[in-house]
């Protein structure tokens, strides 16, 4: 049995193939070329594309979906093989527990892949599996059994591509190794360039898009002493907006970008981006970017300005909008902790405490920049003053 499949992708740009990689492929009989339909790179034998290495977006793409499956489930199962093999005592026994499934014969047949049997009952049988244009390439007895080195290296090296660019199982679908390596790598390059990240999230549905959520501190970090290096609390919004929205608003698979950040000298505030439209394009130009933060995204301290111009036009003094600037959250705190809420009243007499600031703080997209129990004065309050319980802004309980 051959040693476990490696993905030699890992290191470089995922539209090249590394020479290594090449001499391997080429040994095996396999042709390398460029797909017109697609711009990426196939990889073929006489009669049959096995698979197509997309540049953009990233991926592998089989001409046979089966085929690629196939090869999935085979040097899965070739792996754990291996581990069980080695594996002795309490550690065997979990590893069965994870034993993967060998390819059935549906998936072996739609893959296009030949198989017969030699051997019998009492010597053992031996299946054999063969592609047209690259011959018998493996079987299996007891174990699993490559043609040749050259063989195994070529489809194990096409099924661990497919590993890297594949979602994995415990990012709900959502993230492949490839995204989890280059996320890692914008994270590292906020953080030198003053906004250490402090919490990432990624959400959406598995086939939809995305949405990114960072929480920030300003300043530069070092990482292995847990300390900072420089405050950069006074960086300006615009600044920090680019330099995370630059690094994951452009992408074409994610539409909302979530920033949630702590100063040092001021409090939080978040920023919510509908990044559908953002190219890389728009936050280099001063001018467009400036006209997309205007147009496509939303801060907390935005709102309640709105707010404030929403009383304003309904006759309702205020001196909210002086406190926001020592701290949008701090501001929304102190009217919601207060036992007579301002404005409140007047709101609720003209039928309008949506445009309460204790409304506001339990949006979905708000209320995790409050404590629970601000949450609860907030809801207390709104029904105190005649809002329906089912038209409460939804409250998350943790």
């Amino acid at each position: 049995m051959t040693g476990p499949t490696r993905n030699p992708w890992a290191a470089g740009a995922p539209g090249t193939v590394p020479p290594e990689v090449q001499a391997v492929l080429l040994a095996a009989g396999v042709t390398i070329s460029s797909d017109p339909t697609s711009g990426g790179t196939a990889f073929s034998v006489p009669g049959l594309t096995l698979c197509i290495l997309q540049a953009d977006p990233p991926g592998v793409a089989w001409p046979n979906p089966d085929l690629g499956r196939f090869m999935r489930d085979l040097f899965a199962y070739h792996n754990w093989l291996l581990r069980f093999e080695e594996a002795k005592g309490i550690e065997a026994e979990l590893l069965v527990s994870e034993r993967p499934n060998y390819p059935d014969r549906e998936t072996t047949a739609r893959a296009g892949v030949a198989t017969w049997q030699t051997g019998n009952r009492w010597v053992g049988t031996t299946t054999h599996y063969s592609l047209p244009g690259l011959g018998e390439f493996v079987r299996r007895s007891a174990r699993l059994e490559f043609s040749s080195p050259e063989a195994f290296m070529a489809l194990g090296t096409f099924a661990a591509l497919d590993e890297y660019f594949t979602p994995t199982k415990a990012s709900g679908g959502l993230v492949s190794p490839f995204q989890e390596a280059l996320y890692m790598a914008r994270i590292k390059a906020l953080s030198q360039q003053g906004c250490r990240v402090a919490k990432f999230e990624i959400g959406g549905a598995e086939d939809g898009p995305k949405h990114v959520f960072l929480e920030l501190d300003l300043a530069v970090w070092n990482e292995d002493e847990d300390e900072v290096l420089e405050d950069t609390g006074g960086m300006d919004d615009q600044q920090v907006y680019r330099l995370v929205l630059g690094q994951f608003g452009a992408d074409d698979d994610i539409s909302r970008v979530t920033v949630s950040l702590e100063r040092t000298l001021r409090a939080w505030d978040r920023l919510i981006a509908d990044t559908t439209a953002l190219t890389h394009e728009t936050c280099r130009d001063d001018v467009s970017f400036a006209a997309f933060m205007v147009a496509k995204t939303r801060l907390f301290s935005g709102e309640l300005r709105r707010l404030v111009k929403e009383w304003a036009a309904l006759g309702i003094p205020s001196d909210l909008g002086a406190a926001i600037e020592d701290g949008a959250v701090p501001a929304a705190e102190a009217i919601i902790d207060e036992d007579a809420s301002p404005a409140i009243a007047a709101l609720a007499a003209v039928q309008r405490l949506d445009l309460t600031v204790e409304a506001l703080a339990l949006l979905p997209e708000w209320q995790t920049l409050f404590e629970l129990a601000t949450r609860h004065r907030a809801c207390d309050r709104l029904s105190e003053h005649g809002m329906p319980d089912d038209a409460l802004p939804g409250m998350l309980i943790f």
